[in-house]
């Protein structure tokens, strides 16, 4: 039973192998290669991540500002204060 899971391990790294090729070499084509590089400089961002956010997105300019991206991608929770009321989403 071991080597059953430990094969399936095995291919499941291959194929993660595979398809990391693969979102590599489309990040690299002109269309996207500019932006894929721009992201890849923040800490801990690598290619597929880079290019995840990049396909996702596409044209940043599209937000307003970095916040709203942040918004977008669900890193920042929605607020709505006003005075002494604090109401804070999810």
């Amino acid at each position: 039973m071991l080597a059953y899971y430990v094969e399936a391990v095995r291919r499941a790294a291959e194929e993660k192998s595979r398809l990391e090729g693969l979102v590599g070499a489309e990040a690299r084509k002109p269309r996207w290669r500019r932006r894929v590089d721009s992201l890849r400089c923040l800490k801990g961002v690598d290619t597929a991540t880079a290019a995840d956010l990049v396909f996702e997105a596409g044209e940043f300019s599209r937000f307003r500002n970095a916040r709203s991206f942040a918004a977008w991608v669900g890193l920042t929770p929605s607020e709505h204060s006003s005075g002494e009321s604090d109401r804070r989403g999810a």
